[in-house]
């Protein structure tokens, strides 16, 4: 009797298993978060807010007594797929401030980075593509102690300077999480809206 039961144990466990391990490869890689819709776009924003506070007394010198920072970033994407053409776009944007007792508020990150990518596939793995890139930042940037006299100088701004890449190519996807563009040609442009030259005092500053 034992000999007759002992494969239909095996047997039993056996298929316990390729059942646990089916779920398994199917929770790992089918991501349901962001899915295309019937016209074939994928779209998605991602938000993040930080913020921190801190304080010290009696502590040893260069600690601040107060200080308060905060941070937002945000990536909003969009990406298409219709047949062999694919269209992917994403902007990432992030902005933080910090403020504190001996310098009072100042920036401490700044962005605007927007990157665009359409192409048409050749097989599974390679595919005609290129590539739009525009950086820049939002706010005025400042040199807070020019030349060490005390001065605050606007040194950034929106646009000023705005980096602009395009870059045609042909792109290599071993894996559906890694690509390769070679690109045999490029244009790459730094903009300047306007003089960043102007200086201030910082007493009195508005």
């Amino acid at each position: 009797v034992m000999i007759l039961l002992f494969p239909v144990l095996v047997e039993a466990q056996d298929k316990a298993v390729s059942e646990m391990k089916q779920k398994s490869e199917k929770a790992s890689f089918e991501d349901t978060t962001f899915k295309y819709n019937s016209k074939g776009w994928r779209k998605g924003v991602i938000l993040s807010l930080n913020f921190a506070q801190g304080s010290s007394s009696n502590w040893a010198a260069g600690a601040e007594k107060s200080s308060f920072s905060l941070a937002g970033y945000t990536t909003i994407f969009a990406n298409k797929k219709k047949g062999d053409f694919f269209w992917n776009n994403s902007l990432d944007l992030g902005y933080a401030l910090q403020k504190t007792s001996s310098q009072g508020s100042r920036k401490t990150d700044d962005k605007i980075d927007f990157y665009s990518k359409a192409g048409h596939k050749l097989n599974d793995k390679w595919a005609l593509a290129g590539v739009f890139n525009l950086r820049t930042q939002f706010t005025d940037g400042f040199d807070y102690n020019y030349l060490g006299k005390g001065v605050k100088r606007r040194i950034s701004g929106f646009m000023a300077p705005g980096y602009l890449l395009v870059s045609p190519g042909i792109e290599w996807t071993p894996t559906s999480y890694f690509s390769i563009l070679f690109s045999p040609i490029s244009a790459r442009w730094v903009i300047v809206s306007n003089d960043p030259s102007c200086l201030m005092q910082i007493n009195g500053y508005a």
